[in-house]
């Protein structure tokens, strides 16, 4: 059943949390992209169409890679959570998840 008729909303980006995380100015960014300060403040809005190509170049500017973007840099990954336990824990973990998402 279809319940809407248009365009989809496209997916929240986090940059200016990678901004703030990574310490960065609006005008450091942009330098780091070679583009005008002006250019990085309309992406960043929303008031310029975000593509591939300045998706990258944000990424690479913010030292990520560019599916981070989409999410909160506070909130941690799978990695995060299970980084430093041993593989034997991991597989645990990862065990319960199933079961979890099973169930």
């Amino acid at each position: 059943m279809i319940d809407r008729i248009g365009p989809r909303k496209p997916p929240r980006l986090f940059i200016r949390e990678w901004m703030r995380k990574r310490g960065l100015t609006q005008t450091a960014v942009a330098h780091l992209m070679e583009c005008g300060t002006g250019t990085v403040s309309k992406l960043v809005s929303g008031k310029m169409e975000m593509t591939t190509y300045w998706l990258a170049g944000f990424a690479e500017a913010l030292q990520v890679e560019p599916p981070d973007l989409f999410r909160d840099p506070n909130t941690p990954t799978q990695f995060d959570l299970l980084r430093g336990e041993t593989p034997a824990r991991q597989a645990e973990i990862v065990r319960v998840i199933k079961a979890l998402k099973a169930g």
